[in-house]
């Protein structure tokens, strides 16, 4: 017999505790209010009246202050709790984005956007430690990807809402977006418990970079697997104008990848948390890296719309079960120093890929561009493949210290 849905929720929302349903609820909130970023460029070229290149590096300040955030905020996620970093993060970085509202010198904007990246992103270790401290095995899997859930159903709520305010007025995105940072963090202060952490082991210490050639070799494999990606959202816009599709076209392209993430992000959830992670993060690489090689055929809106649902399952796959794998990589004490490890490839990635990408496009060609993203992925997953073994024997390991 088939439960009712009250009853499928009340099992739902039993199976995890109160906490993580606060993480749940404030991630839903902070991304649906995510207005500012995602219009940040034409703010700054259209409202304020700065030359594409200078909006440009701009943003590429988002990614080189994220690399570094996530670095520290790792580490300090592991000396003073998951908590005090994560209400930082966000009531720092809603204090960061209301000057940037009044700021007018380009210097000055500069300066804030750094400072945001800087701040805001020492929550992204924060939160992935408190999950592994709340949750362990496939209970913990499914909450990342929970959570992946949630931001993605965020991310494609504020477009919507940032365009509406933003034919307003631009301060609106701004002190809206401050606003939802702020409700998160007392979310935080008032119902979110501290995990309790396993103590320190004696002699061991923290450290911002660990000698453990495992976590890098996945490091490794996360930048190069967020450089492929990445490309979506930078060049693959320029190479859709190169064909002659134009920006509307691109939007209904892209759209794909959301419509997606929000419909099946809940079942492949379920349907791979249980399942071996090398394998499956395998199988999102080539997916990921043949989704790309299919916008190399420069056919219709509707193959390039099929080529981002490709890459996309490639997206759901990895983006559901990473941050579980760097969890079991990690020693209970250094939690949040290996997700910050991780995270920061993300901050590399989101620098490098415009400029990788940029490259081939111009020097190279569409074609070139995308299948050397299919060489990449391919080589991703290989990598995955070798890890396994090594992957399987460290989760045992802390296994067996836990028993």
């Amino acid at each position: 017999m088939t439960p009712s849905p009250s009853t499928a929720l009340q099992r739902l929302l039993g199976a995890y505790p109160t906490s993580f349903w606060v993480m749940w609820g404030g991630t839903l909130i902070n991304r649906a209010g995510d207005f500012v970023i995602p219009f940040l460029g034409l703010y700054l070229t259209t409202v304020r009246g700065f030359s594409v290149e200078q909006a440009s590096v701009v943003l590429s300040a988002l990614g080189v202050g994220g690399f570094f955030a996530q670095s520290l905020g790792g580490t300090l996620t592991d000396r003073i709790g998951r908590k005090p970093v994560m209400v930082f993060a966000l009531l720092g970085g809603a204090a960061t984005l209301a000057a940037l509202a009044f700021a007018r010198p380009y210097a000055a904007i500069l300066a804030l956007v750094t400072l945001y990246a800087l701040i805001s992103n020492t929550y992204r270790p924060a939160s992935g430690a408190a999950v592994a401290d709340l949750l362990s095995g496939d209970a913990r899997a499914r909450a990342y990807g929970l959570l992946y859930w949630a931001i993605n159903v965020g991310a494609a709520i504020a477009p919507v809402l940032g365009g509406l305010l933003a034919g307003l007025a631009y301060g609106w995105l701004f002190a809206l977006n401050a606003a939802a940072m702020t409700a998160y963090a007392l979310l935080l202060i008032r119902h979110f418990r501290e995990p309790a952490r396993d103590p320190q082991p004696p002699g061991a210490r923290l450290t911002l970079i660990p000698k453990d050639a495992l976590l890098w070799a996945y490091a490794a494999a996360t930048f190069l697997f967020a450089l492929v990606w990445l490309q979506g959202y930078t060049t693959l816009a320029l190479a859709l104008a190169r064909q002659g599709f134009n920006a509307g076209d691109y939007g209904r392209i892209i759209a794909v990848n959301g419509i997606l993430i929000v419909v099946l992000g809940l079942p492949i959830n379920r349907l791979i948390a249980t399942g071996a992670s090398s394998r499956l993060l395998a199988l999102s690489s080539v997916l990921l890296g043949g989704g790309f090689a299919l916008h190399a055929l420069q056919g219709s809106v509707a193959l390039h719309a099929l080529a981002v649902g490709v890459w996309t399952l490639g997206e759901l796959i990895n983006f559901t079960i990473m941050k579980n794998v760097i969890a079991d990589l990690a020693p209970p004490h250094l939690r949040g120093t290996y997700q910050g490890v991780s995270g920061s490839m993300w901050g590399l990635a989101s620098f490098a890929a415009p400029l990788a990408g940029g490259f081939l496009l111009t020097h190279r060609g569409a074609p070139t561009l995308w299948f050397s993203a299919l060489g990449m992925a391919l080589l991703v997953a290989a990598l995955h493949l070798l890890l396994g073994p090594h992957l399987r024997a460290r989760h045992a390991a802390h296994t067996d210290a836990r028993a």
